[in-house]
């Protein structure tokens, strides 16, 4: 590979620290291998060569944020009302769930079908589209079903 600068150099990124954005501009702090953390650096995302780097801080980011721990122990003794909504973000299912208490709050897919797996038949049954109306090339009934 060619220098266009006889200056220039590639450093390499030990970590993601932080992500904001400066005048509409996607920008991560970096931790730079081999250097204090005094010189870490905000870049803008269209320079960086890190695609692992920046996805495990924003998976990391993402539990942080919307899955904190002690979130959960809050939600300890609430009664769930209903599930609102589903997603997936960072290759996570997460449930939007109403509490009695008017509350709501991000679950897990998995903490929701451990300890509220009816709300979670339920929502899924609402939203089952049968399509056995219709039938096939053959005549015969076709039993698919769409969420």
């Amino acid at each position: 590979m060619e220098n266009l600068d006889e200056n220039s150099q590639e450093y390499s990124v030990e970590r993601v620290e932080g992500k904001r954005i400066v005048s509409g501009r996607l920008q991560y702090l970096l931790k730079w291998a081999g250097y204090d953390s005094s010189e870490n650096t905000w870049e803008p995302v269209e320079n960086l060569n890190c695609p692992d780097l920046v996805a495990n801080f924003e998976e990391t980011a993402f539990e942080n944020e919307f899955l904190d721990e002690t979130e959960a122990e809050c939600r300890q003794g609430l009664e769930p009302l209903k599930i609102l909504g589903l997603t997936r973000i960072q290759k996570t299912l997460i449930f939007l769930m109403q509490w009695k208490d008017g509350g709501l709050s991000f679950l897990t897919a998995a903490e929701a079908y451990s300890k509220y797996a009816q709300f979670v038949i339920k929502f899924y049954e609402e939203r089952v589209v049968w399509d056995s109306d219709e039938e096939d090339d053959d005549g015969q009934s076709d039993n698919r079903f769409e969420i």
